[in-house]
């Protein structure tokens, strides 16, 4: 995976087919994924359930897609969405005085998703500095060699 830490790059699996399947299963069936607490009997349910569905959907291909092109900038994508999908339940949970349970999974998951996006621009910047630990010329250049 040019030089992506296998962990992360498993990790990124992960929210692929997860925010692929929960994404599918709330839009053609709101509700049906079990993870949201919402009544979708109401409108306003299934429309949250549909745009809850939605986001992962799309958040999940953008995962497959990162491991699709096995580019480093790419895995910071999708974990960068990762991580502001996740910020994004944790101050719903916290807004609206959800349970603890309702707290600890994007939390959990914000930390891991953080944890990745620093493991992606660690191994960026790795990579990058052994690139240009060259040696210097031997002497000063010439028109030639800028040629």
């Amino acid at each position: 995976m040019k030089g992506i830490p296998t962990w992360i790059a498993g990790w990124v699996v992960i929210l692929a087919i997860a925010g692929i399947a929960l994404g599918l299963l709330e839009l053609l069936n709101p509700g049906s994924s079990g993870v949201l607490d919402v009544d979708v009997d109401l409108e306003s349910g299934a429309l949250a359930a549909r745009g809850w569905g939605a986001r992962s959907l799309a958040l999940g291909v953008t995962a497959a897609v990162a491991l699709l092109l096995r580019e480093r900038g790419a895995f910071g994508v999708a974990l960068a969405g990762a991580i502001a999908r996740e910020g994004g339940d944790l101050y719903t949970a916290v807004a609206e005085s959800q349970g603890f349970t309702n707290y600890a999974l994007p939390a959990v998951m914000g930390i891991i998703n953080v944890v990745a996006f620093f493991g992606v621009i660690g191994s960026a910047w790795t990579s990058r500095r052994s690139k240009n630990d060259i040696a210097p010329p031997d002497g000063p250049p010439t028109m030639e060699s800028m040629i």
